[in-house]
């Protein structure tokens, strides 16, 4: 799936595992810490998750 062919899709932040990631920002959306996803939900109300997975090497 792509949030390009989701019409009704709407971004409203990155979630990462990554430290050194949290509390920067991507193409204008801040990028949260997997832990402040409760947080984040109380903040920007969403229905869905989207999970983006390395490939395997």
């Amino acid at each position: 799936m792509s949030l390009a062919q989701e019409p009704n899709g709407r971004l409203v932040a990155f979630v990462d595992d990554c430290p050194d990631l949290h509390h920067q920002f991507v193409q204008g959306f801040r990028v949260y810490s997997p832990a402040e996803l409760p947080k984040l939900l109380l903040k920007k109300p969403f229905d869905a998750v989207i999970l983006a997975m390395p490939s395997p090497e």
